[in-house]
């Protein structure tokens, strides 16, 4: 697959040199790290949020109540999993996990909004979570907010060029 990131400003009739710019950005975006996830209301298993089991983070939940939201959340139990992330977002409010976990289970309801709120908080909490600004342009390019979708996904390929998932 050719890099699409190199597609032709002319391709991009009716855009000023920014808006093009943005175009192709998001372009090589959806081309390369299969952006169709939104398509298909961004419901995914998000392993890579998964907190070893020995992990009790400091300021945060435990595993055990950590691993009972995931559980829902995997069940497709999404309300029930944003409501258990409310409860303990409400005694722990600057843990990025659970705002992530949140973000997910808004997004999986189509709550676009409060995903993006929460996504927006995962990255302030752990400003080094890829994952965060990948879901955060997810949530965004729902809600047709382009140029902070391409926003968001500059902040995920800048912290690992090398990842295209």
């Amino acid at each position: 697959m050719a890099n699409s990131a190199q597609v032709p400003a002319n391709r991009c009739r009716g855009f000023n040199d920014q808006k093009a710019e943005i175009h192709k950005t998001l372009i090589f975006i959806i081309i390369s790290c299969g952006i169709h996830i939104a398509f298909n209301r961004g419901i995914s298993v998000l392993k890579e949020i998964n907190m070893p089991e020995t992990s009790i983070t400091l300021g945060g939940p435990s595993y055990e109540e950590y691993q009972s939201a995931l559980d829902l959340f995997e069940a497709n139990l999404l309300l029930d999993a944003d409501d258990k992330c409310a409860d303990l977002l409400s005694k722990y409010p600057h843990n990025s996990k659970l705002h992530l976990l949140r973000g997910a289970a808004n997004m999986g309801n189509g709550h676009f909004e409060q995903a993006v709120t929460h996504y927006q908080c995962a990255i302030k909490a752990d400003p080094d979570d890829k994952r965060a600004y990948k879901d955060l342009g997810l949530s965004l390019t729902e809600l047709g907010r382009l140029e902070e979708a391409a926003t968001a996904y500059r902040g995920f390929l800048n912290l690992d060029p090398k990842d295209l998932s």
